[in-house]
Formats: C-alpha cells, sequence, structure tokens
C-alpha cells in the first residue's frame, strides 16, 4: 500500500504539473518535449522556445529532432523571416496514442486520489 501511495503522489505532482508522460517515461529530452508539445498542441514553438519551455539545450533538441520529425510527430507548421515555427502533429497515430495515454493517466490518478482522500 505505501508504494501505491507513493506511485500516486508522484503521479499528483506531475498531474499538478501536467507533464504526466515524463512522469511515466522518465525524464529524458524526448519526453520532455513531447510532454511539452503535447501541453501546448494549439500553439507553435520555435527549437528555441522548446529549449526554454523544457529546460534542456538547444543543441540537445537538435540532436533528438530528427527522431521526431522521422516518426510525424512534429510538424513545421510556418515561418517568421528565418525561424521556424513547428507543432506536434495531431494527424499522427503515434501522437493521438500518446495523448490518449496521457490523459488516461491523468484521469486513472485523479480516480487513485480521490479514493484516497474517502474517509
Amino acid at each position: 500500500m505505501q508504494n501505491q501511495s507513493f506511485s500516486i503522489s508522484r503521479f499528483k505532482i506531475a498531474r499538478g504539473k501536467k507533464e504526466v508522460l515524463r512522469n511515466l517515461f522518465g525524464n529524458n529530452v524526448k519526453v520532455k518535449v513531447l510532454d511539452f508539445l503535447l501541453l501546448n498542441r494549439t500553439m507553435d514553438h520555435t527549437k528555441e522556445e522548446i529549449s526554454k519551455g523544457v529546460k534542456v539545450s538547444r543543441s540537445q533538441i537538435h540532436r533528438i529532432w530528427p527522431s521526431l520529425t522521422d516518426l510525424g510527430l512534429v510538424v513545421e507548421t510556418r515561418r517568421i523571416g528565418p525561424a521556424k515555427l513547428y507543432k506536434v502533429n495531431m494527424q499522427s497515430p503515434i501522437s493521438k496514442k500518446l495523448e490518449s495515454l496521457s490523459l488516461e493517466i491523468e484521469n486513472q490518478t485523479t480516480k487513485d486520489m480521490q479514493s484516497l482522500d474517502k474517509p
């Protein structure tokens, strides 16, 4: 029971920050970027903005970027001068599954927290 409580409290922290995927898959750069893009899926961002948003260097973003685009998880939306803007590709089946997984984890965590709050 203690492990479940610890696990739930970790999810509660993640739920507050809305970084559900990071809590499940670890704190690596790809997961941070996917969490950021899914949370901000209605807006597009430059790689620099993404870098600042997830608190990693731009070189780390550039290193993982090809794998995200090769899988179709990220798409270029527009250009403003020399700057390219990107967002999560919600047409991608993988992106849809990641979003669904993230929402399911959040829902389950909320249910678990509510059951712990009941006397």
